[in-house]
């Protein structure tokens, strides 16, 4: 019913030029309302060419199951990964099984590869077969695949964005050396509900860049928080949902301490959400990665963020702060132990809790978590938290070496 060429998303390759993904949203009834998944008796089929030396597997898993409704059907193009990886990777974005299509046990030349939703659909069988008419014997003119509709397919009414009461923080060490700002948008907008702030740790690219591949998959305007201009060292690096909340001042500060790994860095902005009017200071910091417990340096580099937090809650009384990063040590720690109750060194300020509460491993090389959102106490309600569920610990997420958490938050009665 619906032909949609969505906007140039851009390579997750740099090297690649940019990608328009064909999105064809097909319906048998007139009038369905698009939901995360389709109805029974509507399915969706996305087609794009991902670009044959394009291998970002996750990337790509990413940038296709941020569309609402995620694709029953799924057709690539000039695929050259195994069709297992791609397979792996739609799964573990969708959060349900994908396969590969029957009879693809290798490579034939460039034609459609597709893969399903196996909640959805069964496939009987299915193949594929190189093109000798042509002279260069390496096109497919196409991928066959004969798909019978199952049963117990569901229908998601999750919206995909929070309600005007509560509001979403994500947090997420993307790797130093990962530039991929359109693949890591993808993982990070394929979250339902979308976050409303975003916390990045090592994060070399320009802001203006992650925020704008923000913008183009979530299809809504993310803002780079004010007075990040140039880089200071490894913090938390802030964006947010310009149609939600207001900035109203921000900035960063190099730590002055011997930091290990680099310089460390402490972010902090002031932000309005629109409907309420209620205030919120976030940031955050990214500690050392020492090789043997330095509470010293921590509390140094931690006291770097807290002078600008205690600044702007004495610039904004009824502000309440949140914020988040990545701090290389367990919770249970005696410096985060003290950094609960206030007590930063000789340094005293407002009392915190753990409002991610994550139950898994926040790197890929496992073990407790490291990577946290906190909250000033008693002044969040937390409805929802923990890890994302993406990333499989030993292998990198999308090149990054840690594994997204989040919080989903509403401000507590101001008596409480």
């Amino acid at each position: 019913k619906d032909s949609i060429l969505t906007s140039a998303v851009g390579s997750p390759s740099p090297s690649s030029k940019m990608i328009r993904a064909a999105l064809l949203m097909l319906t048998m009834v007139n009038g369905v309302a698009a939901q995360n998944t389709t109805s029974s008796t509507t399915f969706k089929v996305l087609e794009w060419n991902v670009y044959w030396q394009n291998r970002d597997v996750w990337g790509l898993a990413g940038l296709i199951m941020v569309n609402n409704p995620q694709p029953d059907i799924i057709g690539l193009c000039e695929l050259t990964t195994p069709m297992q990886e791609m397979a792996a990777a739609l799964t573990g974005v969708a959060k349900r099984p994908y396969a590969a299509q029957p009879g693809r046990d290798a490579w034939q030349g460039y034609g459609t590869d597709i893969f399903y939703d196996t909640t959805r659909w069964e496939a009987l069988e299915g193949g594929v077969a190189r093109d000798s008419s042509s002279s260069s014997s390496k096109m497919i003119r196409a991928a066959l695949l004969m798909l019978m509709m199952g049963t117990g397919a569901t229908q998601n009414t999750t919206e995909n964005t929070t309600s005007v009461t509560t509001f979403k923080l994500l947090e997420w060490n993307v790797y130093w050396q990962n530039r991929d700002v359109w693949g890591l948008a993808g993982l990070i907008m394929v979250n339902d509900p979308q976050p409303d702030i975003i916390g990045l740790c090592e994060l070399t690219t320009t802001m203006e860049e992650m925020a704008t591949a923000l913008s183009g998959v979530a299809q809504r305007e993310y803002a780079a928080q004010p007075g990040r201009d140039a880089w200071q060292g490894y913090g938390t690096d802030i964006f947010y949902d310009t149609t939600r909340w207001e900035a109203l001042e921000g900035g960063v500060a190099q730590a002055p301490c011997s930091s290990w790994g680099g310089p460390r860095a402490g972010n902090w902005v002031v932000l309005r959400e629109r409907f309420t009017s209620e205030l919120l200071i976030t940031g955050g910091t990214h500690l050392s990665a020492c090789t043997r417990a330095c509470p010293e340096l921590h509390q140094c580099e931690l006291r770097n963020v807290y002078i600008h937090f205690d600044a702007m809650k004495a610039k904004y009384p009824t502000a309440r702060v949140a914020w988040m990063g990545d701090l290389n040590q367990v919770k249970t720690t005696p410096m985060l132990a003290g950094a609960f109750e206030g007590d930063l060194g000789n340094y005293y300020t407002f009392l915190l809790e753990d409002v991610s509460l994550t139950d898994r491993n926040t790197h890929m090389n496992g073990g407790a978590p490291i990577d946290f959102i906190f909250a000033e106490r008693g002044s969040f309600v937390v409805k929802d938290h923990g890890s994302t569920g993406q990333g499989v610990t030993g292998h990198r997420l999308n090149g990054a070496d840690h594994f997204p958490i989040f919080s989903i938050l509403t401000f507590a009665a101001s008596d409480q």
